[in-house]
């Protein structure tokens, strides 16, 4: 077998491996976000091995494309675990990529939404803005359901962290969920502001009082 048909055969596992764990362990809701991420993520490996010029090339190749579905594995595991399994602690957010995470919280007693917040731009806007995605779904355990999904815009601001997010009035007002938001972005490494939290620690300040009659 030549190397090609080798690479070929090291791409279709990892996307064997994938469907067998999601087959394994459902998630519900979030697996509308989470099955086409990991085939993105295999399908960016496809054609790795056209730019190798050395066996270090086909090394890291290989390796970068071998790591995906094992890592996929461990995620979709821990997050069923979350939902599923008690005596655990409160289930965290979890990175699943740079600039994706999701929350599965615990299904047993309750049926409570599950979280994520996903980057949808990959390059800067307009003075370095950057636009995500916060979607809460309601019926977590429905792979049906199509969430909510809100905006959140991403502004530079050399007074905190990485800058400020700003999101509409509905999602600020409902308060569990965006608080959930400021944990996700936590969860990624990102130290933001939200618009309309007051956090003294991040250099934030509540809303000027309007003046009165």
């Amino acid at each position: 077998m030549d190397l090609a048909s080798r690479y070929r055969g090291a791409y279709q596992a990892a996307l064997f491996t994938a469907e067998c764990v999601e087959d394994a362990h459902r998630l519900g809701a979030l697996d509308s976000l989470l099955k086409p991420w990991v085939r993105r993520e295999i399908a960016l490996c496809e054609h790795s091995l056209n730019h190798c010029d050395s066996k270090m090339d086909l090394a890291d190749a290989v390796s970068g494309l071998a790591a995906i579905a094992p890592r996929y594995a461990r995620l979709r595991r821990d997050l069923f675990s979350d939902a599923h399994h008690l005596g655990r602690p409160e289930p965290p957010w979890r990175k699943v990529g740079p600039t994706f995470a999701v929350r599965a919280p615990l299904q047993v007693w309750r049926q409570p939404p599950a979280y994520a917040l996903l980057r949808r731009d990959h390059g800067s806007g307009t003075a370095g803005t950057q636009s995500w995605e916060f979607t809460v779904f309601a019926r977590s355990g429905d792979p049906s359901e199509p969430g909510t999904t809100f905006t959140a815009m991403l502004f530079p601001d050399s007074g905190i962290g990485e800058g400020t997010v700003q999101v509409v009035k509905e999602l600020q007002n409902q308060r569990e969920w965006y608080e959930q938001l400021d944990y996700a972005f936590l969860a990624l490494g990102r130290n933001v502001g939200l618009a309309g939290l007051y956090d003294p620690d991040r250099g934030q300040h509540p809303p000027p009082i309007p003046p009165t009659d």
